[in-house]
């Protein structure tokens, strides 16, 4: 068997070690060598590699959740059409998911607002005097993710789904009373 070359050697260690993406995981390979093959101790510049925590780390975010505001300039007593008031006493929406399935169809379909957010929904639940979620925006995201009822893939452009358009068309009450 031949004794391999020092440039052959330099030439598979570069090979290996270049398929590795994480620099420290280089870093500890490399002081390993270091250690294991080495006459002379590792110079004090190299030896600082970061070992990776075996603890998983946990979020400490102290981020409190973004406060919703009243938007202004939305009309929810359009002239022509249903008030949002009227429209919401019709449809009797009895939970979270359902009331904010009847403020984004009402304000999409017809107010035909674009770009609804969760200030709008805010300012909806206001006029009825519903209770707010205390994390209006994670509130948001279950109803998407449980019912499927509204789309809050974009934030700033919450919108109906067709589930949610079969809620408030034919699920939730109507002015004679049917389910």
């Amino acid at each position: 068997m031949k004794k391999p070359s020092e440039i052959g050697v330099m030439k598979i260690i570069d090979e290996n070690l270049s398929q590795i993406q994480d620099s420290n995981a280089k870093n500890r390979i490399l002081s390993w060598a270091w250690q294991k093959h080495s006459t002379e101790p590792m110079p004090e510049k190299f030896k600082k590699v970061k070992k990776k925590s075996k603890k998983r780390k946990v979020s400490k975010s102290k981020t409190k959740p973004k406060r919703p505001s009243i938007v202004k300039n939305l009309n929810l007593h359009p002239k022509g059409k249903q008030s949002f008031k009227e429209f919401f006493q019709e449809k009797k929406p009895k939970v979270g998911d359902q009331t904010y399935a009847v403020c984004v169809y009402y304000l999409e379909k017809i107010l035909n607002v674009k770009g609804i957010n969760q200030n709008h929904i805010y300012t909806c639940m206001k006029e009825v005097k519903r209770s707010i979620a205390k994390n209006l925006e994670n509130a948001l995201f279950v109803t998407a993710c449980r019912y499927g009822s509204i789309d809050t893939s974009e934030l700033s452009n919450i919108t109906i789904t067709v589930p949610g358009e079969n809620l408030v068309e034919h699920k939730l009450k109507t002015e004679k009373g049917t389910e």
